[in-house]
């Protein structure tokens, strides 16, 4: 038994089925049907029930689910212990992020730590925050930015104070409700109010942004036109660039500088904190410790 077939034998837990698994571990399906017999043989009985729809864990499997769980970390835990001691910032840092945010914040930090630490693999998982806070949770992930809510229980570092924001096109006619801040801060704002004659492109309410909608038009007391409820960040600001409507985004995510506009929602703005959680009990490395300092240190100076 080695590291790989537990982690192989892990992945087949989560998807509840080899083939899905396989093509989360881009290998052949028989390449980990061909490990996890050999895991079953060393065992000399059954970890998984085959079905017409996937696997299931014997009393067997579920009996080692646990200790393998806790051999990954451990082995993790080992590796990045060995790799401080011999104090080289080297290894490998598994980092969560959303997709969404993940294009605007990290590219230029990626490229920044490569070049001050080669030696260390950064590997990207892109995850809503309530995913990646079950990753963390269960040690699968070094570190993970997410909003700072979905940081409860866990330890956690508040890095960036980001802003929730209405855009539009900038020939769209909520500009014309857009006042300057009174105490003389750049950018404008609205009154949430004024926006309930226009369309909406809206985020399902399970997704951080389409939550932070429903709260907003809630607090505001703003029934929302809309006919697209279901749509990513993403593709409701490529919508609302092409002028069909109003959508929600984060400040660090605005671009189109040149033909959209960001409005603040009220005087008093609607703040998101972003924080950078960690696994709870397990060894942080010297990688992780300083590709965090990297992050806190460039998010600093927004």
């Amino acid at each position: 038994m080695d590291i790989r077939e537990l982690k192989y034998f892990l992945a087949v837990v989560e998807k509840g089925s080899i083939s899905r698994a396989a093509d989360s571990l881009y290998i052949a399906q028989s390449s980990l049907s061909k490990s996890i017999k050999i895991l079953e043989a060393e065992f000399g009985t059954t970890l998984f029930v085959r079905t017409s729809t996937g696997v299931r864990l014997t009393n067997s499997g579920k009996y080692f689910l646990d200790y393998a769980k806790r051999c990954v970390i451990n082995y993790h835990n080992a590796v990045c212990h060995v790799n401080d001691l011999d104090n080289r910032i080297t290894g490998q840092i598994d980092l969560g992020i959303s997709s969404y945010r993940g294009r605007f914040l990290l590219p230029d930090i990626l490229s920044t730590y490569n070049k001050a630490y080669p030696e260390v693999s950064v590997i990207i998982h892109e995850h809503n925050s309530i995913e990646l806070e079950r990753l963390i949770n269960k040690g699968e992930l070094n570190i993970a930015l997410v909003a700072e809510h979905h940081a409860l229980g866990l330890y956690s570092e508040r890095v960036l104070e980001d802003e929730v924001v209405v855009e539009c096109h900038k020939n769209h006619p909520l500009t014309r409700f857009a006042k300057p801040f009174p105490d003389g801060r750049k950018g404008r704002w609205i009154d949430l109010k004024d926006t309930e004659p226009f369309e909406y492109i809206l985020s399902d309410s399970s997704a951080i942004l389409g939550n932070i909608a429903t709260k907003l038009f809630e607090k505001y007391q703003v029934i929302p036109r809309s006919k697209n409820t279901n749509i990513t960040a993403s593709f409701a600001v490529d919508m609302a660039r092409s002028g069909l409507g109003l959508c929600f985004n984060y400040k660090s995510c605005t671009h189109y500088q040149d033909e959209m506009c960001q409005f603040s929602i009220g005087k008093e703005r609607e703040i998101l904190n972003l924080a950078l959680i960690y696994p709870p009990d397990t060894y942080r490395s010297k990688a992780t410790k300083t590709f965090a300092a990297l992050m806190k240190e460039e998010w600093s100076k927004r």
